[in-house]
């Protein structure tokens, strides 16, 4: 979903994204990278094993 944005602008709203996101709700975010992580932990050792 990427469109002809100069890329100062995309990492600025990305920026400002991120910040709301960790002002509103910083447990939650970071409680779901942590979920995140390790799905894809999970999903990457698996693989790796079989």
């Amino acid at each position: 979903m990427l469109t002809k944005q100069a890329p100062t602008e995309i990492q600025r709203n990305n920026a400002d994204l991120w910040n709301n996101a960790t002002k509103t709700r910083t447990g939650d975010t970071y409680i779901h990278l942590l979920f995140m992580g390790f799905i894809l932990f999970r999903r990457i050792e698996f693989s790796v094993i079989r």
